[in-house]
């Protein structure tokens, strides 16, 4: 059986253990006491090694030969894969671990090394960056990416970062092995006056300060020029040795410095000092530019929108609203980009956005009655997954014009909200018609409506076309009076329903015509229905609820019994809310539970109208115990 697993992170050996065994492994017989200068070297050496006992093993079998400090000294000085070593030795065993890699996992591998040792790599960047020099198909998704990045995992060349959701590390050990593979090819000018740079350098990290440098470099050696793929700028980390350089001198060396490079694929600006130069277009080869960690622009420079390859884009999270207009008139003309980070401000009103064919993700779009920003411009979007929240609804005029959006085409989408802004005018009258054109794919699996301003329920809300939904919210529709059937829906798990302030009544149309309604259904919310005065509709021979565990009714001030609830729960907790002081009353049973018996379920009623006809037709019976205060009387 193919089960998922989970990885299990083996840690280095504690520090007082990994002493002892270094020790043993570095002095042998002798006792270290003996040599305080060397064990001083051992404990600074032992710190590197992150608790490895293969690679105390390496290290210290070279030392024990010779204890001179001179030699010792020589050896901690160098990088683990520049150790003379045996064939059981770390570095052989880690290079027999990365031949049995395929192709494609030791290009993606080899990529950490590019980046100091315990930086935290995000993996949305991974991705976007890999994407960039081919180490993926073109057309693949960025699933494959995260198969390939949970394959390292699994393998353990990579590693989590703790409390970091979606960031990767390679260990020290690892990241001097990856260096070793890289031949050169992987390059960081960091906090260093002076390097030397390989000739064959294709990938290059350097500080910010160090920027001017990387100019001179390439002026050296012009076959850098057409070479180098990757430019990683960052700021200098605290306590660096190099002085913050100031803005203008950081900038002018960036733009002399772009200036010379016509190949590169990858550029990254993570410099709250630097900002985009106003020429960039002969960067036509490259693929993403990130620059979330630089100055936000006094002005768009023009050229940006000519990178016309350009598959990813992450922006400043801060624009004037000058700038934002510019973005939004300017981003459609990348008609490459899969991949764009910024505010969702400047994404939700990108005029023309329906020529970003291959858009992956798009969280927001603002609805206007224009042209630049219809609901039309959504029909060619069809590579968008995750979630879509499509605000501004008023502004589609009918049916057809909805319809025009093609939801369901977008068969990646697992997520999608409608928003109707009530408080606006409208551009039309058909709001049903314009919900029944909004029908999306049947792979969605959570819907949510907000302030829908029809009465009626779109056709396409049943098993028919909605049967793979889990979660339903409807919140605001104020002149929604008739459910869908809903209980015929097989995997719904949610069902939240808030201010529907028009509708009176729940009856057999919202259990759907199967045998057994609401079949998968665990949370049940009912909320501010000032208007709902009666639940019914279950047919005798009909199950419904089977599932259930939470149900609860806020502020529903005329709701009366009878309730349509199984008999089948046999613990309950009831909590109603006191109408004056809006404080939670609540009571919960003994716990007459045993390993028999099913998993309780929690009752809310808040406000209801009165309890004498709570459990009129349907007893209440099955209740170990109920406490019930504050119920509003006729």
């Amino acid at each position: 059986m193919n089960e998922s697993t989970e990885i299990m992170e083996l840690h280095g050996l504690e520090d007082e253990d990994y002493w002892d065994f270094f020790s043993q492994c570095a002095f042998g017989d002798a006792n270290p006491s003996d040599f305080p200068k060397l064990k001083k070297i051992g404990q600074e050496v032992v710190s590197k090694l992150a608790g490895s006992p293969l690679a105390a093993m390496t290290v210290g079998s070279s030392l024990k030969p010779v204890l001179k400090e001179k030699h010792w000294s020589s050896i901690c000085g160098r990088k683990l894969c520049q150790i003379e070593q045996k064939e059981d030795d770390i570095i052989p065993v880690l290079r027999l671990s990365y031949e049995h890699l395929p192709d494609h996992l030791k290009q993606c591998f080899v990529y950490f090394a590019l980046f100091p040792k315990k930086y935290h790599l995000q993996g949305d960047e991974l991705v976007q960056m890999w994407r960039a020099h081919g180490f993926l198909n073109t057309d693949a998704p960025d699933e494959i990416a995260y198969r390939y990045i949970n394959d390292l995992l699994q393998l353990s060349f990579i590693e989590k970062v703790p409390s970091q959701d979606d960031h990767y590390v390679v260990h020290d050990l690892l990241h001097d092995f990856a260096e070793s593979v890289s031949n050169g090819e992987h390059f960081r000018i960091e906090d260093k006056l002076q390097v030397c740079v390989p000739r064959n350098v294709r990938h290059l990290y350097v500080s910010a300060s160090s920027i001017s440098e990387v100019y001179w470099i390439l002026q050296e050696f012009t076959e850098l020029k057409k070479n180098l793929r990757s430019l990683i700028i960052c700021k200098a980390e605290e306590g660096a040795s190099q002085k913050r350089i100031p803005s203008s001198t950081f900038n002018y060396g960036l733009g002399q410095t772009l200036q010379e490079l016509r190949s590169l694929r990858v550029l990254v600006l993570h410099n709250p000092d630097g900002i985009l130069p106003d020429k960039i277009d002969h960067l036509k080869h490259l693929r993403y530019l990130n620059i979330h960690g630089s100055m936000r622009f006094i002005n768009v420079p023009e050229s940006l929108f000519k990178l016309y390859h350009l598959h990813g884009l992450s922006l400043q999270t801060h624009q004037d609203r000058i700038v934002e207009k510019e973005l939004q008139e300017g981003l459609s003309r990348l008609t490459q980009l899969r991949y764009l980070k910024a505010p969702k401000k400047i994404i939700s009103g990108i005029e023309w956005i329906g020529k970003l064919r291959s858009l992956q993700e798009l969280e927001e779009y603002k609805v206007k009655s224009n042209m630049k920003r219809n609901i039309c411009q959504l029909r060619e979007l069809n590579e968008l997954r995750g979630t879509l929240t499509i605000t501004n609804l008023q502004n589609v005029r009918c049916s057809k014009e909805a319809n025009e959006a093609r939801l369901f085409d977008k068969k990646n989408l697992n997520k999608l909200a409608l928003s109707w802004n009530h408080l606006k005018q409208s551009t039309n009258s058909d709001h049903e018609g314009v919900f029944e054109g909004l029908q999306p794919n049947a792979n969605l699996r959570a819907l949510c409506v907000r302030g829908y301003m029809g009465i009626k329920s779109p056709s396409w809300l049943s098993f028919e076309y909605a049967s793979n939904i889990h979660s339903i919210e409807l919140l605001c529709c104020h002149h929604w009076k008739t459910l869908p059937p809903f209980g015929s829906l097989p995997f719904l798990q949610k069902l939240r329903i808030m201010r529907l302030t028009k509708l009176e009544k729940i009856d057999s149309g919202f259990y759907g015509n199967a045998a057994e309604a609401f079949p998968s259904l665990e949370e049940l919310l009912f909320e501010g229905m000032t208007q709902w005065k009666g639940w019914s509709g279950v047919e005798n021979n009909q199950n419904v609820f089977p599932r259930l565990r939470d149900i609860r009714i806020q502020k529903c001030n005329k709701l009366m019994g009878p309730l349509p609830f199984p008999p089948s729960f046999n613990k309950i907790k009831i909590s109603v809310c006191d109408s004056a002081s809006e404080k939670v009353i609540s009571h919960e049973p003994e716990d007459t539970a045993d390993a028999s018996m099913p998993l309780g379920v929690q009752l809310s009623l808040d406000r209801m109208a009165a309890t004498t006809h709570l459990s009129e037709g349907n007893s209440l019976h099955w209740l170990s115990k109920i406490d019930i205060t504050a119920i509003q009387h006729d």
